[in-house]
């Protein structure tokens, strides 16, 4: 084992170790330097990973531990900081079974009870570890809490409504729990990537669409790999390497965001009918506002003229700056944001003549 100081000195606790992500990033944590202590509900591959560690020259410790059970995580978390002093890191990998979840199904063929489950499963054993961990940082005044998500906590592909939901959750959990520890110098932050295809999950998903499409499983990975900017898989590594990074001290300043880790993943298929004419659109929209006049109020008949793709806001949005419209969020968002950052760097004040509402340029659109 090649061994750092990045994670020198830190007890890590990882729930879900004995999973593809889980084990990646608790080896990865203790080749860093890091003491591991892993739990799962698979006591023998738990203990499996911990001896690989240990062969590999690491320091691991292994529980079987059920990150649903709030007491039994509560007693371990207890015991792990009486005999270590702290605990530095928290990390749950805890996952569901895609087929249980209905991955690759469209919304409307989804059963509540296939909805429901990365819910009542995934996203309470993260609000129960996280929870406990909280409670030991907050009173030594440090430590990291990390979450883990994927690309469908933006809607961009069909079949991953659940999945997609429950890593929405836990994104704006994150983001609550970090402002409320943060005082008391506990980070809180969320690492998402993009189909992690050696991962277990990610496995059984492609083997679902091939199954479905009849088109063969490399030909799915390769379409994966397609959809970001470097044109290859990611790979469980990555997320490792990745997740030390974020808990180590060199990143002490993240906390409270997600860190996107899809090397450019895109948020609309390429192959979409209507993302070219979008993409020119956008463009010419903002070709079209006149800079000279830029500091100039713009409303009324002269908005419908030069602005006349600036899109409907719906009712009570206006704080948020969403709107209607047949795109993807995340392609959505990129032409907001492209519009409505060129306008409000000059304090533009734009009227929506559907709503009659002045809205002043501000970060509310950035």
């Amino acid at each position: 084992m090649n061994r750092s100081e990045m994670l020198h000195g830190k007890h890590a606790v990882i729930f879900g170790a004995g999973g593809s992500i889980g084990s990646a990033i608790a080896r990865q944590f203790a080749t860093e330097g890091a003491e591991v202590c892993l739990s799962g509900r698979n006591a023998a591959r738990v203990h499996e990973v911990a001896k690989a560690i240990s062969n590999d020259g690491g320091r691991a410790r292994a529980a079987a531990i059920d990150a649903l059970d709030e007491v039994a995580v509560d007693s371990y978390l207890n015991e792990i900081a009486k005999r270590a002093g702290r605990i530095d890191i928290a990390f749950n990998a805890m996952g569901s079974d895609p087929r249980a979840y209905g991955n690759g199904k469209n919304t409307v063929d989804l059963s509540v009870e296939e909805f429901m489950l990365p819910l009542t499963s995934m996203v309470k054993s993260w609000f129960i570890t996280a929870r406990a961990s909280a409670r030991h940082m907050v009173k030594q005044h440090s430590g990291v809490i990390l979450f883990l998500t994927g690309s469908p906590a933006r809607g961009h592909v069909e079949g991953a409504t659940s999945i997609g939901t429950a890593f929405g959750a836990i994104e704006t959990f994150m983001e609550n729990l970090a402002f409320q520890v943060g005082r008391a110098g506990v980070r809180v932050v969320c690492l998402r990537t993009t189909a992690n295809v050696d991962s277990a999950a990610i496995e059984q998903t492609v083997a679902i669409l091939s199954d479905r499409s009849k088109v063969p499983k490399d030909e799915i990975v390769a379409q994966i790999a397609s959809l970001n900017f470097l044109k290859v898989p990611a790979r469980v590594a990555d997320t490792a390497k990745t997740a030390a990074f974020l808990v180590s001290d060199r990143a002490r300043m993240i906390t409270g965001t997600v860190v996107n880790s899809s090397a450019g993943r895109r948020w609309i298929d390429r192959s979409s009918a209507g993302f070219a004419q979008l993409w020119r659109r956008s463009k010419k929209v903002l070709a079209r506002v006149d800079f000279a006049a830029r500091r100039a109020t713009i409303s009324g008949r002269t908005t419908r003229a030069r602005v006349a793709w600036v899109p409907k806001l719906q009712d009570g949005a206006a704080g948020s700056g969403r709107r209607k419209m047949s795109a993807s969020a995340g392609f959505e968002r990129h032409c907001r944001q492209s519009l409505y950052r060129r306008l409000c760097h000059e304090r533009v004040c734009l009227v929506v003549p559907q709503h009659e509402r002045s809205l002043q340029g501000s970060r509310r659109f950035a």
